[in-house]
This record gives C-alpha cells, structure tokens and sequence, in this order.
C-alpha cells in the first residue's frame, strides 16, 4: 500500500499579516492491487460479523428465550416492523449462522432452552424475479410446519388424552369428598361458636365438635395434596408416554402442561367456593 501525503498552508490572519505555514500530512491507505482490496474487504467483513457475534452473545446471555426474529429487531430495528425482512432468512448468511453459532454454544454450556425453528413471515410478498434462495426459505418453513402438524399419531392422542381424563376425574372426586369436609368443618364451628365460652351444660358439646371439626380440616388438607401428587405423577407418566409413543418432546410437553392445567382449573372452581 501507499500513502499519500497532503499540504495544508494556513495563511490569513485578521490584520492581513502571514500566519505561517503549517503542513499537515495524513496517511491514507490505497490498495496498490485487486488482491490488498479484497483483502480489507475480507478483513473488514470480519470485523462487522465479529460485531454481530458479540452482540448475539450479549442478547441471548441476557435473554435465553429469546427468537431469532427478536434478536433481529433488536439489532437492525429499522429492518423488523412486527416481521423481519426476509434476506435475513436466505441460508448461510452472516447473521443466521452468527445465530446458529450462538444458539449451539448457549445450549452446550447448559444455559437457555431448546429453540424452536425459526418460522418468519416476510414483512413483503416475495418478489418472482428474487433469487432463489427466498423460494428455498419459504419451502423449508413450509416443511417445517406441516412437519410439527403431522407429528405424532392417533394413538399417543388416545392414551394421553385418556390420562388427561383420569387426571379430571380424580381431581374432581378429591375436591368432591374435600367440599364436603369443608361443610362438616364449617358446620362443627358453628357448633363451637355456639358453645362459647363453655360451661357445665355445653363442654362435653364444645370438645367433640371442635375434635371432629380438626379431624375434617386435618383430612382437607391431606386430600389436597393427595390429589395433587396424583395429578404431578400421572402428568409425569403422561410426558414420558406421549414423548415416546409420538417420537416429539413438543408433543409431550403440551400433553404434560394439558395434564396439570385442567386438574388445576378443577381443583380452583372448588377451592374458590371454600
């Protein structure tokens, strides 16, 4: 490379007399062929895509859970309105495979969740005289959903929906026997609340309510963690069994969430009457 060096003579003062000359000389670095100009390219392309790596790491050390399109927003703002432009979906360029990179390095060191694949909606319709690789984008994202619809079979749905069932079911007998303990409970303190103070006349009345009231409290309470052990365990099971059965932990991760959410929901309508 060369370098050039420039003059720069300061002359004018206000009273019309000479400042002097002052020359200045700045470097500036000319390729002298095609080979040193691909070259600072090279090395300046490295420098912005070691930027974007560092920012990637920063992002997900921040938020594990975080998407590609939410990392894509946050870098480049002015290319994501709601959705991303969709040349950052074209395959094995810098800032997918800066993501993929540190995606892979995030879950070897334990940190973060598993990613789902990235599925965008570009923010225009493709264009038909666009190269192919947007084609191949869409294809891929067209695979993968109609992969996550056929995943499974009918009859890891039969049997996890069946101990989704038995979770209901038990959930309700628990509550069912549980409200009436609550009743006893409440009606033996009343009993109490009548009987006090107790005297002559009302301590025998007094003690034998107020015994079977604690037992029937006593035997709520069991029941409610009774019943939720059962529905963890058999959520569990269902998660195991679903997983296999389907060949997809998504698939049984949804069936193991469905398993305890509506046993909860039952076990709340109850409780909220308590």
């Amino acid at each position: 490379m060369t370098t050039k060096e420039v003059d720069d003579n300061t002359t004018a003062s206000s009273d019309g007399e000479e400042a002097g000359a002052l020359p200045v000389a700045v470097a500036v670095a000319i390729p002298d062929s095609d080979e040193e100009a691909q070259a600072v390219a090279v090395a300046a392309r490295e420098e912005a895509t070691d930027s974007i790596r560092e920012h990637c790491e920063s992002h997900l050390s921040l938020n594990p859970d975080s998407s590609y399109v939410s990392w894509i927003a946050t870098l480049h703002p002015e290319n994501a309105h709601v959705t991303i432009d969709s040349r950052f979906m074209i395959p094995a360029n810098p800032w997918l495979t800066v993501w993929e990179e540190a995606k892979d390095e995030l879950q070897k060191n334990g940190g973060g969740r598993e990613y789902d694949d990235v599925l965008v909606t570009p923010s225009a319709p493709p264009d038909p005289s666009a190269s192919p690789a947007s084609a191949v984008v869409h294809g891929q994202d067209d695979g993968i959903q109609h992969a996550r619809k056929c995943e499974g079979s009918f009859l890891d749905f039969i049997i996890g929906n069946a101990l989704v069932l038995v979770c209901v079911v038990a959930s309700f007998a628990f509550e069912l026997v549980a409200s009436y303990c609550y009743v006893s409970y409440w009606l033996c303190m009343k009993v109490v609340k009548m009987c006090s103070p107790p005297n002559v006349c009302t301590v025998l009345p007094f003690f034998i309510a107020y015994v079977i009231g604690s037992c029937f409290q006593l035997i709520d309470m069991l029941l409610l963690f009774a019943g939720v052990i059962v529905v963890e365990s058999v959520a569990a099971a269902n998660y195991v069994i679903v997983t296999i059965l389907a060949f997809s932990h998504r698939r049984g991760k949804k069936m193991h969430q469905l398993t305890r959410k509506l046993p909860h929901m039952t076990r709340w309508a109850f409780r909220q009457t308590h």
